[in-house]
């Protein structure tokens, strides 16, 4: 067992930790872009279903004033006719004016029926839109906040990266140079966790069996090595103090 090692081991189990907060961080980084979309979707439906509901309200005030003014016109209609009926001179013309006097008629009670009709639609949309109005003043509020939240989040967790980063660099300082030039190049080439543990006589970060004398130098700490598989350097875990009962098990297999 090298003092040497073990003390460089300590130091990469250090940085594991901290490369695994560092992950868990720009986890949640990766993250936040899509609840705020989510968030910013929610917002857009809200004020679509304000407008649509705002737009309702005005498509029925103008067929309602259209009806009004087919309704006006047909009244007019009625009283001019009326007027002329006292012109007519024969039985004939006037049984003529009569006829088209109930067609007016009917054709005003169909108005009317219209009207009213269009009166009680509008009344409803409304009533909705209030109804809605009230549910787009809180939830617009909600989203805000919450969208607010999510952006505060996200330049905390930004700050936490760059602080967690920067004590991982102190960290990996105290490694020997072609350590730490190992530890950099492995934590750019897999782009996460440079470092696993060994045990059971495997590598923990990829779960593949190691060759037992790579496993049986690493947690004896005789030599630090790379897993032959997903390339992180492997250390012994934190409860690991010496070769023993697991280095008789894995020595017994060929390589």
């Amino acid at each position: 067992m090298s003092d040497s090692l073990k003390a460089q081991s300590a130091v990469l189990l250090d940085l594991k930790r901290l490369d695994e907060q560092s992950q868990r961080f720009k986890v949640g980084l990766r993250q936040l872009p899509d609840d705020i979309a989510q968030v910013e979707a929610k917002q857009k439906e809200l004020e679509d279903n304000f407008a649509a509901a705002r737009a309702a309200v005005a498509e029925a005030e103008k067929k309602l004033r259209q009806a009004e003014q087919d309704l006006k016109s047909k009244e007019d209609e009625m009283f001019k006719a009326e007027g002329k009926m006292m012109d007519v001179k024969t039985n004939e013309e006037y049984a003529a004016a009569m006829r088209e006097n109930e067609n007016r008629k009917a054709a005003k009670g169909l108005l009317e029926e219209k009207t009213l009709a269009l009166m009680d639609d509008l009344e409803e949309q409304r009533q909705l839109l209030a109804s809605l109005e009230k549910e787009h003043v809180t939830e617009k509020a909600r989203l805000q906040a919450e969208k607010k939240h999510l952006l505060e989040q996200s330049a905390v967790l930004k700050v936490d990266v760059d602080a967690s980063n920067a004590i991982r660099d102190g960290f990996a300082a105290k490694l020997d140079p072609k350590l730490q030039a190992l530890y950099r190049k492995v934590t750019i080439d897999i782009d996460s966790i440079a470092i696993a543990y060994a045990t059971a006589g495997a590598c923990v970060g990829c779960h593949m069996k190691l060759r037992p004398q790579i496993y049986n130098e690493t947690v004896g700490y005789v030599a630090i090595h790379q897993c032959g598989s997903c390339r992180r350097i492997l250390i012994p875990p934190p409860t690991a103090t010496s070769a023993s009962t697991e280095n008789v098990a894995a020595s017994t297999q060929a390589d």
